[in-house]
């Protein structure tokens, strides 16, 4: 099973305050990768390319 999550890059800054560095793990799945492919994407369009990323880990 694979768990995926997004991470930030730790000098992006949200409203006046520091982003957290990576959400939390969830279960990968092809709805769950969508939405987070939807939220980098949209995420590096914001910040700067690569500023948000996709990771992944096998459980």
């Amino acid at each position: 099973m694979k768990q995926i999550r997004i991470c930030i890059d730790p000098d992006v800054i949200y409203e006046q305050s520091v982003a957290r560095p990576c959400t939390d793990w969830i279960d990968d799945s092809a709805d769950a990768r969508t939405a987070f492919e939807v939220l980098i994407k949209a995420g590096n369009e914001r910040y700067g390319e690569n500023t948000h990323w996709l990771e992944e880990r096998d459980m």
